[in-house]
C-alpha cells in the first residue's frame, strides 16, 4: 500500500500568494518523491527477503524521511519569505503593531519598498 501525501488545496490566482503557492506545492512535490522513493525502498527490500514482513525502518528509510522533513521546511520557509512583505506592507503597520513584538519590528522596516 502506497502511501501519498495530502493534495495542497488550490488557492485563487492571486499577485500577492503566486510565488508563495509555487514555493510550496514545489516543497510537496519534493517531498512526496521522497516519500515514493522510501516505499520503493521498502518493497524492494521485503521482496529480496521474501515478502515477510517489512519491520522497522531502516537507516535509508530513516535517512529519506529526514530529507523529506527538510524539503518540507524549506519550502515553508521559502513561502512565509515570499508572503510575509507582501502582508506587511498591505498592512501598514496595523498587525504589526498590535502583534509582533518591537524588537522584531525592525526587521519590516522598508519591506514595501521592494514590491
Amino acid at each position: 500500500m502506497a502511501r501519498k501525501l495530502a493534495p495542497i488545496p488550490t488557492v485563487s490566482a492571486n499577485v500577492f500568494t503566486d510565488r508563495a503557492a509555487e514555493y510550496l506545492r514545489l516543497a510537496q512535490q519534493s517531498a512526496g518523491q521522497a516519500l515514493a522513493a522510501m516505499e520503493q525502498l521498502r518493497k524492494a527490500r521485503k521482496t529480496e527477503a521474501g515478502g515477510g514482513r517489512s519491520g522497522t525502518t531502516s537507516d535509508q528509510d530513516q535517512d529519506l524521511l529526514r530529507a523529506m522533513l527538510v524539503f518540507s521546511c524549506a519550502g515553508l520557509d521559502a513561502g512565509m519569505k515570499a508572503l510575509c512583505p507582501r502582508v506587511a506592507a498591505l498592512d501598514a503597520g496595523h498587525f504589526s503593531a498590535a502583534y509582533i513584538p518591537p524588537s522584531w519590528q525592525s526587521c519590516l522596516h522598508g519591506v514595501d519598498k521592494g514590491l
